[in-house]
């Protein structure tokens, strides 16, 4: 969908008019009905089921807050809300408050106008919580279990967004369940500004869930706009919500969790769920668990697979605890785990020196390790007594064969941390303890060591070196690359 789209979209209040309907109605008399009857059977189970839920949808309008957030412009228009509490608790989408109006406006189903509050705003899920005064019971909807939902059941998506007694409707089925990570149901009805926070009801009237977008992939707050009445459009299941409210009803935004697990997205959803980096001081780190630890079960539930323990933490929230269960070799630890609403910004440790590149250290050579060709001067590794010449065999406990070994074992560390390290040097072996400092912003004085031994010979067969022109097969014009007259392909190299 074009950018422009998005920027218009509230400009953009079409109303879906039914005119036919291909489903089956569910009602006791159906069956027995003529093949002609069966328009006008269909309409009435619409209008049914959309009559025994509208007297808990809303009309919200706000008043004043920002006219644009990044490059959505919002507008005045009405949303939607579904009443979920008696005494006057409404929910919405959270999407509808982003530009953080001054003031709330909720008009009942019967016209009645009220002022609403914002208490609080689930930010995992993309639902806001309002709450009017009344001196009445308000309607509440019937909620239907999520174990009764059937991917292919009808669906109705309902909003309150234009004057008029009647809601706005749009009909689809239900496409999928647990999407989101496992946070929305998804349908093909039209799902747009129109409609955010409106119910997403099935035939008899139940509320399925309430609609918000969202998106599988970014986890902004306007996330999921641009697919408004593409048919993709999600909602969170209002059993879901209904579990929420006593939280949210306490006035706290609710924030999504996070452990320090990194998983890559590129193979999240072909890994299996060993853990490929820990961020140093997460909840994750701080529980024990490292690179390399697999983890089996969270909370109970069996996980083989990156994306099913992403989808395990993704729909929990931060200050939740988490059991997990993970293998380290043949040993099986148990960890509880508390998420946080963030992570500390990362920050690179440094060590103080720069390696030597031999092709030693490319080979499965566990007498390798890691050769220091430069000190920085008054650096860590300096302070620490390490000289040019020596060899990192060990660190952190565990042995390096390799550069970049060394760096992984650096990579789950910070400035300030102590690393243990293992150091020859000819015949003679020591330990040492260096503490970490924070890289530095400039480059040191003198002449740096070649990062390769000399005298190793240049593998005889090479490319061609110089400037050499390569062919395009998508046009006329060619490809001009230099390969330096020293080029070793025995050496590995980047390419600018």
């Amino acid at each position: 969908m074009k950018r422009e789209s998005v920027l218009r979209f509230f400009a953009s209040r079409t109303l879906l008019l039914l005119t036919a309907l291909a489903f089956v109605p569910a009602t006791a008399g159906a069956a027995a009905a003529a093949p002609g009857d069966r328009g006008s059977l269909d309409q009435k189970t619409l209008r049914a089921a959309v009559d025994r839920a509208a007297p808990s949808v809303v009309r919200i309008e706000t008043v004043g807050g920002m006219e644009r957030l990044g490059r959505v412009l919002f507008g005045t228009g009405p949303t939607t809300g579904l009443i979920l509490g008696a005494d006057g608790t409404i929910v919405s989408s959270a999407f509808n408050f982003l530009h953080r109006p001054a003031s709330i406006l909720v008009q009942l189903a019967d016209g009645t106008r009220k002022a609403a509050r914002l208490v609080a705003t689930d930010h995992n899920r993309m639902i806001a919580l309002l709450k009017i005064e009344t001196d009445k019971p308000l309607p509440v909807p019937e909620i239907a279990a999520p174990s009764e939902f059937r991917v292919g059941q009808w669906t109705i998506a309902m909003g309150r967004a234009f004057e008029g007694d009647s809601p706005n409707l749009a009909v689809g089925v239900l496409s999928a369940t647990n999407r989101i990570w496992g946070k929305a149901i998804q349908t093909d009805a039209a799902v747009s500004p129109n409609n955010y926070g409106g119910p997403l009801i099935d035939l008899y009237g139940r509320v399925l869930g309430v609609l918000v977008p969202l998106s599988p992939t970014e986890t902004s707050e306007l996330a999921g706009v641009e697919w408004y009445d593409s048919g993709i459009g999600f909602a969170i299941p209002a059993q879901a919500i209904l579990d929420l409210l006593p939280r949210l009803r306490q006035g706290k935004d609710l924030w999504p969790g996070f452990t320090g697990i990194k998983i890559p997205l590129q193979t999240l959803y072909t890994a299996d769920a060993t853990i490929p980096r820990v961020r140093p001081r997460s909840p994750a780190y701080q529980a024990g668990l490292r690179a390399g630890d697999r983890i089996v079960a969270v909370d109970g539930a069996k996980v083989e697979l990156a994306v099913q323990v992403k989808q395990e933490i993704s729909r929990r929230y931060a200050g939740d605890k988490i059991h997990l269960i993970f293998m380290r070799g043949s040993e099986r630890i148990e960890r509880d785990v508390e998420l946080v609403p963030r992570l500390e910004p990362y920050q690179a440790p440094f060590l103080g020196i720069l390696p030597m590149r031999h092709a030693a250290q490319r080979q499965e050579n566990k007498d390798a390790g890691v050769t220091v060709r430069f000190v920085y001067p008054n650096g860590p590794a300096a302070k620490a007594g390490i000289q040019p010449g020596d060899v990192l065999a060990s660190a952190g406990g565990k042995p390096v064969q390799s550069v970049s070994q060394l760096r992984s074992r650096l990579l789950e560390l910070q400035p300030g941390d102590a690393l243990a390290l293992e150091v020859r040097h000819g015949d003679q072996s020591r330990k040492a303890e260096v503490r970490l400092g924070e890289v530095p912003d400039i480059v040191p004085t003198g002449p740096i060591p070649p990062a390769y031994a000399s005298g190793q010979p240049a593998p005889a067969k090479r490319p061609k070196v110089g400037a050499i022109r390569l062919d395009a097969s998508e046009g006329n014009e060619g490809i001009w690359a230099y390969v330096p007259e020293n080029y070793n392909p025995g050496r590995p190299c980047g390419v600018v």
